[in-house]
């Protein structure tokens, strides 16, 4: 199975499928498929491959003969590893160039440089080695050649082949001269032809004559329809007088309206004295220094107390206010839940939880039992005093230390440098002694 290694080259980065270019030894059997981007697109490309030890730099000419595509792109290659780069195991090399020539000058524009595996195998000999760059171009040039020659021996064959195509076109046009002498013949027939079609276009002219006729009887009754047209302009006009009638006896209701509110039209007797203005007019003299007449007192009246109840200026009755208050407060002051409020619907805690089986309808008292705490008054054995400090008080040994002892306690056990002496240092009862070099 042939191996192949993709290789995408972005301006000057390259990525590839896989790192091994084959085993030591090998030569032209692993390919790389190169893919440009269109940086690369106009330059010259080549490859110089070195072997792991970086030495025996090999070039190979990405030419035309390399084109994946030849027709649709000139950015894909294919290529075998060659020989010399696999002289030895290691990491060899390979630096992908893109150049230019100007009158003989090579001038390179891009360089990408990478890497392959070699593994350990083979005699560690190169196969076959590799063609120089010259010898490279002079097959490229001797297989342009090859077809260039391809070519040029279809064209001739083509245009061999257009030539007798083109003797069969001119047989073909003196047949169709041919061919038109048969359609002159034919036109005469046709004029022929026409003269008897002439004849029945005076029938058609006839029958549009008929329909001619017709078209003035539609006429007719169009004016008919004018006619009634005419009778309804006749209306409208009759239905717009009846409407100019509408509008004067409206200006009259208008003046008869005014006479009434501010008098001053001459349209009734007595207007200027009995019309709304006026009698507002005289409320307004009137509330100046009181009503004329009210509650059984005239002259000067004013307003005193009781002359209009709560009801009659749309007021509550005195004292709803504090009744209204009284109730409002009792209603507060219930503890007994009128509204049927429940716990869940205020996030309070229902009387049916417990804590440690107790109730909470009521106050509840938590002993150290309750939560696992020690009593404020209590005991620990020996054994469950790991370390610290007594700092006051006695500690008390078992009953049988308290036998070896003769004291219920434990002895205290004094050290220093000091030499003791018998009758002599001031010894405490119940203590110990050591003595050690300083």
């Amino acid at each position: 199975m042939e191996r192949i290694i993709e290789v995408k080259i972005n301006g000057q980065f390259s990525s590839k499928s896989s790192k091994c270019a084959g085993v030591q030894g090998e030569g032209n059997v692993t390919s790389l498929r190169i893919t440009f981007d269109q940086s690369w697109q106009g330059y010259g490309k080549r490859i110089i491959w070195r072997n792991a030890k970086g030495l025996n730099p090999v070039a190979v000419i990405l030419d035309t003969q390399s084109l994946i595509d030849p027709e649709n792109s000139q950015l894909g290659y294919i290529t075998y590893i060659p020989p010399e780069p696999l002289e030895f195991a290691g990491w060899c090399s390979f630096t992908v160039e893109g150049y230019s020539e100007d009158e003989g000058i090579v001038a390179v524009a891009f360089s990408v440089m990478d890497t392959l595996e070699v593994r350990p195998g083979g005699t560690g000999s190169p196969a076959e080695p590799t063609a120089s760059q010259a010898l490279q171009l002079q097959y490229e040039i001797d297989g342009l050649l090859g077809r260039v020659n391809n070519a040029l021996n279809g064209a001739l064959e083509e245009a061999s082949s257009y030539a007798g195509m083109a003797a069969q076109s001119a047989e073909d046009a003196a047949s169709q001269v041919e061919l038109a002498k048969d359609v002159l013949e034919s036109c005469g027939q046709v004029l022929e032809e026409n003269r008897l079609s002439a004849e029945e276009s005076q029938g058609y002219a006839r029958e549009s004559l008929s329909h001619a006729q017709t078209s003035a009887d539609y006429a007719q009754e169009s004016q008919g329809y004018a006619g009634q047209s005419a009778e309804y302009a006749q209306q409208s006009l009759g239905y717009a007088n009846e409407s100019l009638s509408c509008a004067g006896q409206s200006g009259s209701h208008a003046l008869i309206s005014q006479s009434w509110a501010v008098g001053g039209t001459g349209a009734r007797q007595g207007e200027d004295t009995n019309n709304a203005m006026f009698w507002s007019l005289q409320a307004q003299a009137a509330a100046g220094g009181g009503v004329m007449s009210f509650n059984g007192r005239s002259g000067t009246v004013l307003p005193q107390s009781g002359d209009y109840t709560a009801q009659m200026v749309g007021a509550d009755p005195q004292g709803s206010a504090q009744a209204v208050q009284s109730l409002l407060d009792s209603h507060t002051q219930n503890s007994s839940n009128p509204h049927g409020v429940t716990a869940a619907q205020t996030g309070a805690v229902p009387q049916s939880r417990k804590v440690n089986g107790k109730a909470l309808s009521s106050d509840i008292t938590l002993s150290a039992s309750d939560i696992g705490a020690a009593a404020s008054a209590h005991t620990h054995s020996a054994s469950k005093i790991s370390g610290g400090t007594i700092s006051t008080g006695s500690l008390f040994a078992n009953a049988a230390a308290q036998q070896t002892l003769e004291r219920a306690q434990v002895r205290n056990i004094k050290a220093g440098t000091v030499d003791l002496e018998a009758g002599v240092s001031a010894l405490e009862t119940g203590q110990i002694y050591f003595v050690y070099e300083g």
